[in-house]
């Protein structure tokens, strides 16, 4: 095997790992040697490799003593021939009887060498009884004694032993340390390998070298001696990473045909539902990077990927590629409690298809202040006045030609007054639309032809809430619960009763709004006029704002009478 065959001997040799070796080399060159050494990392970093090592260099016949690789001592150490090292596997040795034999074993001095040394793997694996038998020999061995012990799982390791020892962290080896590291190992066996083939490979490994290695080999007897990246990607069951720019396209051109197409094409494949999702969010985490400036330096990818990745980048918004990652991290669950992870892959990937653009904060207020609300209340000023002229042409036509009967246009609306009126002091006001008298106007004709304008908006009112509420909310909620009264010469009397002034003021600072709404809906040119009213507290009669504590006077009963019959309504006492 390539791991073994090439296997480091000295501490020079030990790839990635230079902190603990720089720190290790020179406490031998110090004769600064502690009693006990626990090594803690991820698998295939080179723990146990480093604590044979410091075996060779406690027994190194070579001065100084940091492991030559070449004398008897280390020779024996290499081939696991000499008696002085002992190493046990702690899963397999982990109860308290094999503790106190190794106990035994340390008290004997050594046989050929300088130190008897004990090297535990897996120390984790021990049970507790066997981790307190240890502690009396790890706090005060023997002079002659030195225990080396490694670990993947420092947590399951007591801090009392730990405590007791020189604590070494071991890393993950960085891409390119892997792939230097391979590329040294082929071409001291003369095999020929592209850059591509070595960076999928160290990208497998995940940080491992010892697992680098064992894929390495694998692959070498695929290839006959010359691996390409192709191979490569059939030997370790890579999804091409085409396959990843094109279901990103797909995405933002919306074309679900091509998109479930390819997904097709990969499920035919034979590839893990899983491996698709996470090369899926691992193009994404590289797009996301390349958006940034000079990204691209930071991905351990060839350089024409990097070039892909850029232009890729540069299509999407980071906010939506950030969504995207976020559903596809879920997705990863819900595929493993599934028994039908297909259809929930293609259930997702459709969703981010149909997936809106994000919208920004800054832009939304930058378009919002550009916006010239003036234009809306000249419209709203134009729409009035040529409403109003419509009127006034239509009536004086009416009067010339004698067609309608003598009338008088009477409404009493209560409605509020100016704002410099305070409410205590205002009382129920009905107002005369027509200052007038408007002779042979017929009442009939009148009738019907307010009747018209007034059934269009009731029938469309319910469709102007909805639009209403999807644009403003709140403005939706509060016209939900308003009446409306009449129309008046174009203008539409809308009613809010017994509800807080705070929902008039709202719906007046919106008034050009809603009448611009309105006439979107209907097609009609039209004004919003807001009438508020209250409910007394004392006697719960309906009241206006204006007169909050005043009773209606004798000369309005005449006028409140008119407004009765022509609402259809009754005074309540």
């Amino acid at each position: 095997m390539l791991s073994l065959k090439w296997r480091p001997k000295t501490f020079a040799e030990v790839v990635g790992q230079d902190h603990v070796m720089h720190t290790l080399k020179n406490a031998f060159k110090s004769n600064l040697i502690a009693q006990a050494y626990m090594f803690t990392g991820p698998r295939g970093v080179g723990k146990t490799t480093t604590a044979r090592i410091i075996s060779k260099a406690l027994n190194c016949k070579q001065k100084p003593a940091i492991g030559c690789a070449k004398c008897i001592s280390c020779n024996e150490i290499s081939e696991a021939r000499n008696l002085d090292v002992i190493e046990i596997d702690g899963a397999s040795n982990r109860g308290i009887d094999e503790i106190r034999n190794i106990r035994e074993l340390i008290k004997f001095p050594p046989m050929n060498s300088k130190y008897k040394v004990i090297i535990i793997d897996e120390v984790h694996m021990l049970t507790g009884p066997a981790f307190n038998a240890l502690l009396r020999t790890l706090e005060e061995p023997p002079p002659h004694g030195k225990f080396v012990m490694a670990t993947t799982d420092i947590q399951k390791v007591p801090m009392t032993i730990i405590s007791r020892c020189q604590r070494f962290d071991f890393h993950r080896l960085s891409t390119q340390a892997i792939v230097d590291q391979l590329a040294k190992i082929l071409e001291m066996e003369l095999i020929e390998a592209d850059d591509e083939s070595l960076i999928a490979i160290a990208l497998k490994a995940t940080g491992s070298l010892r697992d680098a290695l064992s894929t390495l080999e694998q692959v070498i007897a695929f290839s006959d001696k010359k691996i390409t990246f192709q191979l490569t990607e059939k030997v370790l069951g890579l999804i091409p990473s085409e396959t990843f720019f094109n279901v990103m396209n797909y995405f933002k051109e919306k074309d679900s045909y091509l998109m479930f197409k390819e997904l097709k094409s990969i499920q035919k494949s034979g590839f893990p539902p899983t491996d698709f999702i996470n090369g899926l969010n691992e193009h994404i985490r590289n797009m996301i990077i390349s958006s940034n400036k000079n990204g691209t330096k930071l991905l351990e990818v060839n350089e024409e990927l990097k070039t892909k990745y850029e232009s890729s980048s540069n299509l999407w918004d980071v906010r939506d590629l950030i969504r995207i990652s976020d559903i596809l991290d879920k997705l990863i669950l819900q595929i493993k409690r599934t028994p039908h992870p297909d259809i929930i892959i293609e259930m997702a990937l459709f969703k981010i298809l149909e997936m809106d653009s994000s919208i920004r904060l800054d832009d939304l207020i930058h378009r919002i202040k550009k916006t010239d609300f003036s234009e809306v209340s000249k419209k709203e000023q134009t729409t009035e006045g040529n409403s109003t002229k419509h009127n006034l042409n239509t009536l004086k036509e009416n009067v010339k030609t004698n067609v309608y009967k003598e009338s008088k246009v009477n409404r009493g609306i209560t409605e509020l007054g100016s704002k410099s009126t305070t409410p205590e002091k205002q009382k129920i006001e009905v107002q005369d639309d027509d200052k007038k008298d408007i002779k042979n106007i017929s009442d009939s004709n009148t009738k019907d032809l307010k009747e018209l304008s007034f059934d269009l908006i009731q029938s469309k009112w319910s469709d102007f809430i909805d639009y209403v509420s999807i644009h403003k909310p709140s403005v939706g909620t509060i016209l939900d619960s308003c009446t409306l009264q009449d129309i008046v010469k174009n203008t539409l009397h809308v009613l809010i009763f017994d509800q807080p002034r705070f929902n008039y003021d709202l719906l007046e600072r919106n008034k050009p709004w809603i009448s611009l709404s309105l006439e979107k809906i209907i097609s009609e040119p039209v004004k919003i006029k807001i009438l508020y009213q209250e409910k007394s507290e004392k006697n719960g009669t309906t009241v206006n704002v204006k007169s909050k504590n005043k009773s209606i006077s004798k000369n309005d009963k005449k006028i409140v009478s008119q407004i009765i019959n022509q609402f259809d309504g009754e005074l309540i006492n």
